[in-house]
């Protein structure tokens, strides 16, 4: 695991100071992860983000979540990444955005920094996948992450993951609705606590 030194630290609020909305971790003298919030406009059903310094490999997960603290009644739904390059990502929707009042915040960290990450192809039909964890953990002191990629479908399916078991040497993950598709990947992250 690299040393990771920030590039900025927040000393009144004792964290990593957010420049730019795209704070970066240095590792190996290579950024190695992204995190930022961009704004979204009503009835949007997709949005391209592209960071302020590219990353050195396309080789990397997105976590997004949208964030709304306006609105009384928020839309509930799932987002699916559809592409990934050095300079940013595009990720999808299936319901459009009823105001102008959310925003995307995510992660994104190339694979192998700071943390156990990893992708798993997924199989066309299955609504569960068993994700080993090698070598396995001294306890079950950590939180997964995760979000499936398609950067193959034009249609994608939009769906919550559940995470159903986390041991030391692996966990589950499930869904509801079978995969239409082989063209789906499970991207993960994997933090001690």
């Amino acid at each position: 695991m690299p040393n990771l030194n920030l590039i900025a630290w927040d000393e009144i609020n004792h964290r990593p100071k957010l420049t730019d909305k795209d704070a970066s971790l240095v590792g190996t003298g290579q950024a190695s992860n992204r995190v930022g919030q961009v704004t979204l406009n009503q009835n949007d059903l997709t949005k391209t983000v592209t960071f302020a310094v590219p990353m050195t490999s396309s080789n990397f997960s997105v976590n997004c979540i949208f964030y709304n603290a306006v609105d009384s009644s928020i839309l509930y739904q799932d987002m699916t990444v559809t592409n990934k390059t050095i300079n940013g990502f595009t990720t999808k929707w299936n319901y459009p955005l009823d105001s102008n009042n959310y925003e995307l915040h995510y992660t994104a960290s190339l694979f192998g920094y700071a943390f156990v990450s990893g992708t798993i192809p997924l199989a066309q039909g299955i609504t569960t996948k068993v994700v080993p964890i090698t070598p396995p953990f001294s306890d079950t002191n950590f939180v997964v992450t995760m979000n499936i990629y398609n950067p193959t479908d034009t249609d994608v399916i939009y769906q919550p993951l559940s995470l159903t078991q986390k041991i030391t040497s692996q966990f589950v993950v499930k869904w509801n609705s079978p995969l239409p598709t082989a063209n789906y990947v499970l991207e993960y992250q994997m933090n001690l606590i």
